[in-house]
């Protein structure tokens, strides 16, 4: 009984800290909820269903979109076929959890929408997070299926290469991560 009661208080207070966050510091009157519903349900070509809600479009690790698979490509010496294979997949998969990722985002604006106008209802809003629980699962073992398949399409050569590679980043990321711990003062024992 207090599992789902925590988890529904977990959920409102991270909905209720959005837009306090937002409005920090502003000494103005607290806005309507009306406006903060139209852009949670905009149809804004930057919300799309095609994008998330990172860093701007197109942006990633490497500093665009796609420049760590190509990087990865000429590291492996993918073949022609093999990248087209690939592609392929990656498309076949985001058709796949299209649906999903679409009622992800409704269920988002379910909650959000239910914060805004004030009545919030504890039984739904479990619902909603045990939906949205639900979802994340089906989503997450469509993408480790896909990873199996695009796995699939490469030799032992290039198997061999990419676990040498992501050995070198794993160790990459230890060591930078040393190097901050080590950097910070250790806290004052008070």
């Amino acid at each position: 009984m207090k599992a789902p009661r925590i988890a529904a208080v977990c959920s409102l207070a991270f909905l209720l800290a959005i837009p306090l966050v937002c409005l920090a510091g502003d000494d103005s009157p607290a806005p309507s909820a009306q406006p903060l519903l139209q852009v949670a349900q905009s149809t804004d070509p930057a919300r799309s269903s095609e994008q998330g809600l990172g860093p701007a479009p197109g942006k990633g690790p490497f500093g665009r979109r796609g420049a760590l698979r190509e990087f990865i490509s000429k590291e492996l010496g993918l073949s022609d076929d093999q990248k087209e294979r690939m592609q392929k997949l990656r498309k076949d998969s985001r058709e796949k959890t299209r649906e999903t990722r679409q009622a992800m985002r409704k269920i988002g604006d379910e909650k959000l929408k239910m914060l805004l106008t004030g009545k919030v209802n504890l039984p739904t809003l479990e619902r909603l997070d045990q939906e949205l629980a639900n979802l994340h699962t089906t989503l997450y073992m469509e993408r480790l299926r896909a990873r199996r398949e695009l796995l699939a399409q490469l030799t032992g050569d290039q198997l061999k290469r990419l676990g040498q590679f992501l050995s070198k980043k794993k160790e990459q990321r230890r060591s930078a991560l040393e190097k901050t711990l080590s950097q910070r003062r250790p806290l004052s024992p008070e």
